[in-house]
């Protein structure tokens, strides 16, 4: 048979905790980092974590015009024809019907 694993469940203290609020910028827990604390990309980092973005001043994208399924089916069909009579006339150019 298979060796079980280890599940790692949420205890009850941590189902308790205050509500997350994703408008601000502040760790939410240990933040541990893997570069080196004078290194050019710590730097870099350091001065773009700034304020965060409200998600107000973002533009809103629009929905798109959908056609409706028949007026789609029609230029399926158009197109699809389109294609099979120049293929008909492709046949008949290479064996010299026409």
């Amino acid at each position: 048979g298979r060796v079980p694993t280890a599940c790692e469940a949420a205890s009850a203290e941590g189902a308790a905790a205050a509500p997350v609020s994703f408008s601000e910028a502040a760790p939410r827990g240990p933040v541990i980092t893997t570069g080196a604390p004078d290194s050019r990309r710590a730097t870099r980092a350091a001065k773009q974590q700034g304020a965060a973005r409200d998600r107000d001043d973002l533009p809103v994208a629009s929905r798109p015009r959908t056609r409706s399924p028949l007026v789609a089916g029609i230029i399926g069909a158009v197109v699809g024809a389109g294609v099979i009579a120049a293929v008909g006339v492709g046949v008949l150019l290479l064996t010299g019907v026409i």
